[in-house]
């Protein structure tokens, strides 16, 4: 029994140092991009010039996850804070599921994925999220108790909400700055309505379906399933 705990004890120990190595690399690419991002962008479309990207989802959910990062890294050696870091981590993770899947679904086929894979775009909406993807899903242990799965779909309300909203108060706009960039109320408001609550249902859906595949790999390689 003795040995199996130590055991399980050294694989954490394992699987934090890798994590470590992990969060700091995500952290540096984000802000790297991000800072790139904001310096050269030329207010070409889903792209702003300066700083006033983060309107875009695409950039909030990675600096999400560049500050689930730093918390992740400042958890291993504070344990108290990591069923809280596990939780953030895992929010930003879903979030950045969601971006890349949006990416993909939906604003390729309107857009052009030339565009939306090319540049700084090509690590915010392709790379950072399938490795935090991978980190989580390999490397996390199951802290999650299922009604985290509803935290990422608060987010995408949230700012759902404010992006309906502005379009409401302030309209659609025009180019080169549109309210509506994403072209979501491009057959009216209640289209986007449709459409944002979809991407919330398929947002708990993926929330689910991520901690489930979390916890059963966790189970096959035998990682610690405390949620203390």
């Amino acid at each position: 029994m003795i040995s199996t705990v130590k055991k399980m004890e050294e694989k954490n120990k394992t699987s934090d140092r890798i994590r470590l190595i992990f969060n700091l690399f995500l952290f540096g690419l984000i802000l790297f991009t991000w800072i790139s991002m904001s310096l050269s962008a030329r207010g070409e479309r889903l792209q702003s010039s300066g700083f006033w990207n983060v309107k875009y989802f695409t950039v909030l959910s990675n600096l999400f996850e560049a500050m689930a990062c730093i918390l992740f890294v400042v958890s291993v050696p504070v344990r108290r804070l990591r069923v809280f870091a596990e939780t953030v981590k895992y929010t930003a993770t879903v979030c950045l599921m969601v971006t890349f899947t949006v990416v993909l679904v939906f604003l390729g086929p309107a857009f052009g994925y030339a565009g939306l894979y090319s540049g700084t775009l090509m690590f915010m909406h392709l790379i950072v999220p399938l490795v935090s993807f991978a980190e989580f899903i390999f490397f996390c242990r199951p802290y999650h108790r299922f009604t985290v799965t509803l935290f990422p779909v608060l987010a995408v309300f949230l700012y759902g909400a404010f992006y309906l909203a502005n379009i409401l108060v302030n309209g659609v706009g025009e180019m080169p700055a549109p309210n509506d960039f994403y072209g979501f109320t491009a057959w009216g408001m209640g289209f986007g309505i449709v459409i944002y609550a979809s991407i919330c249902l398929a947002t708990w859906g993926m929330s689910v379906a991520f901690r489930s595949l979390n916890l059963m790999i966790a189970k096959k390689t035998n990682r610690d399933r405390s949620e203390k």
